[in-house]
């Protein structure tokens, strides 16, 4: 086998993104795998390898639902051909919607006038076929909270895959 030279270039987004994906495991009798995939804006303050309050967050949301899961995939995304390479790794037979509001944690006496709630459709990629009936049993929605002070600027740096 020969090795190939090929030069990769620097992605001409600003600022980089940061590609996650997290490993859904079915728990239920019918058992499945999946990759719940969103990208994150790589921002001065952000340290993706140990996320932040909103990473912890969706984590732990997707966990109280299926406990198995995980943080698979977690890459800083810098060079063009990075991206489509991880979409290729982390895609499945079928998809479904999944989608994801995002509410603040506040408290009775904070709560201003003007509060706001999230919400988004991530594509949840599925080791199965469209025709699957497992499809069915898997939630429709999913409930992120995040910390009433910090979701405005949050979610400015999240979307879907």
């Amino acid at each position: 086998m020969t090795m190939e030279n090929i030069t990769l270039n620097l992605r001409t987004n600003n600022p980089p993104e940061v590609f996650k994906s997290i490993r859904i495991n079915g728990n239920h009798f019918d058992r499945f795998t999946g990759n719940f995939r969103y990208i994150r804006t790589f921002y001065k303050d952000y340290d993706y390898e140990k996320g932040d309050i909103l990473d912890k967050q969706i984590l732990e949301s997707v966990k109280s639902i299926f406990p198995d899961s995980h943080l698979s995939l977690n890459v800083l995304t810098l060079f063009d051909k990075q991206y489509e390479d991880y979409l290729n790794i982390t895609k499945g037979g079928a998809t479904k919607t999944i989608v994801t509001y995002f509410y603040p944690i506040i408290k009775y006496d904070e709560i201003p006038n003007d509060l706001k709630a999230y919400y988004f459709g991530f594509n949840l990629t599925l080791a199965m076929t469209s025709d699957d009936k497992r499809i069915q049993l898997i939630p429709e929605s999913l409930i992120v909270n995040v910390p009433f002070n910090e979701l405005q600027t949050l979610i400015k740096t999240i979307k879907p895959v």
